[in-house]
């Protein structure tokens, strides 16, 4: 009997049971941190490109930083501007999201993939700015780590500055 037991608390401390929201990130309220950053920044050249990036970075200490970057990449404008409610799985001729998480720490190279999934909404289309209202889920196996895009921005067309690695 002392044998199940100690299997069955190795198994559910082993699977995070107890730790289930330690590995997710609310992005989209990261700004508000101490040491966080965030950019919103509209681009187009032959697609319209909606860069949503949050970085971590302290002052004068070296190799800490990341960034967080999700590139949501308009496909078809028109479309897009019909149906104002894309689900990222199912209008993949409409929108790609691509995630990248950048840093001075190699990613584990053990295969891993990245699932985006939600749905984004559009609340304005001009030529200078877009306004988004973002219900995202990014599964991020590389890092076994979940990150949350939840709310509105506003995209603006403006340089962009890197901040990180």
């Amino acid at each position: 009997m002392v044998l199940k037991t100690e299997l069955l608390l190795l198994f559910i401390l082993s699977t995070g049971f107890f730790c289930k929201g330690q590995n997710e990130t609310k992005v989209l309220e990261l700004k508000k941190q101490q040491y966080f950053t965030e950019q919103n920044i509209l681009s187009s050249d032959t697609t319209i490109s909606l860069l949503q990036e949050v970085c971590y970075d302290v002052p004068e200490v070296s190799d800490e930083a990341y960034c967080l970057k999700l590139d949501i990449l308009i496909l078809d404008s028109t479309k897009a501007l019909q149906s104002r409610r894309i689900y990222i799985n199912k209008d993949s001729s409409i929108v790609k999201c691509i995630f990248k998480r950048h840093s001075y720490m190699p990613t584990p190279k053990n295969g891993a993939t990245i699932n985006i999934s939600g749905t984004i909404n559009i609340i304005s289309w001009g030529k200078r700015s877009v306004a988004l209202d973002m219900n995202l889920k990014i599964i991020d196996k590389n890092w076994n780590h979940i990150y949350i895009y939840k709310g509105k921005r506003n995209f603006l067309r403006k340089h962009y500055k890197k901040n990180c690695c």
